[in-house]
């Protein structure tokens, strides 16, 4: 009777893992709301239309006055059920504010890697969580990030150095993923478009969710979007059926009854990966 049932475990836990699928999201919740009176209920219902696996989250407030105070991620996290961890970029307006990872599923490590940047720049972070993800075999390395930018940048050199930042950012990504075992994969916003110097950089390590820029892969701005900025990356070392897209606004509003214009002022990046 053990061994029937050791057997009957088996096969379903084979059939389950050959019908691999995770579903990951790239979202910048501009603190909550472009004003920063953030109605956290708003977001969070976004994130549960979402219903991602795991979700990376950029722009997020902990405990700042202009956010009510509010511990922004663990609100989040409680009004979605989901498991979280935060990465902080900087001591901002009495509190914090960095990058964080929302997940239906246990993570099992959590890291946080500094990135290089420019002096006198808001410093940047990624932030890694290893996840367990029912429908995937092997654990789950997923890392988040919001590279840097050079704001106002309009002379040659000026734009040169905001460029230099981004690639030096994406190069210590590339180096530290290396390290990483198993599946891995990237998402964040990269202030910066496809065929950047830094995106390409990526693309060397990594497959993109979009092989290029159209109006349809816009995350920016939410209202009126005219560029990609927000992507989706995944290791290559498998073979996937990937349904990409960003909602747009109308059309996702219909079907969900979420208006992305009153929640960020990005567009989130939904991915849904299928072994092949």
């Amino acid at each position: 009777m053990k061994k029937l049932i050791f057997i009957f475990t088996l096969i379903l836990s084979i059939i389950t893992f050959a019908e691999e699928k995770i579903k990951v999201v790239s979202f910048n919740i501009a603190a909550g709301a472009k004003n920063f009176k953030a109605d956290l209920n708003k977001t969070a219902d976004a994130i549960k239309a979402l219903d991602a696996d795991i979700i990376g989250i950029q722009e997020v407030d902990r405990l700042t006055k202009r956010s009510g105070y509010v511990d922004q991620i663990k609100v989040l996290a409680d009004l979605t059920g989901y498991n979280f961890v935060f990465g902080k970029t900087i001591d901002f307006d009495g509190g914090e504010y960095g990058i964080g990872i929302l997940t239906k599923h246990p993570i099992l490590k959590a890291e946080k890697i500094d990135l290089p940047n420019e002096p006198n720049e808001e410093p940047r972070v990624a932030l890694m969580a290893q996840v367990k993800v029912p429908t995937i075999q092997e654990p789950v390395n997923f890392i988040n990030t919001h590279l840097g930018i050079v704001l106002n940048a309009k002379t040659d050199e000026e734009l040169a150095r905001d460029s230099s930042i981004r690639v030096r950012q994406a190069k210590v990504i590339n180096d530290y993923a290396t390290k990483i075992k198993g599946l891995k994969f990237l998402v964040g916003d990269m202030n910066d478009r496809i065929n950047s110097d830094s995106m390409t950089l990526l693309k060397y390590n990594w497959k993109c969710v979009f092989d290029e820029e159209t109006s349809k892969t816009y995350t920016y701005s939410a209202t009126e979007p005219f560029k990609g900025i927000d992507f989706i990356f995944v290791s290559p070392e498998k073979q996937w059926n990937i349904n990409a897209f960003v909602p747009s606004t109308e059309e996702y509003r219909n079907e969900t009854g979420i208006d992305w214009r009153i929640i960020s002022d990005h567009l989130p990046v939904i991915a849904t990966f299928e072994a092949k």
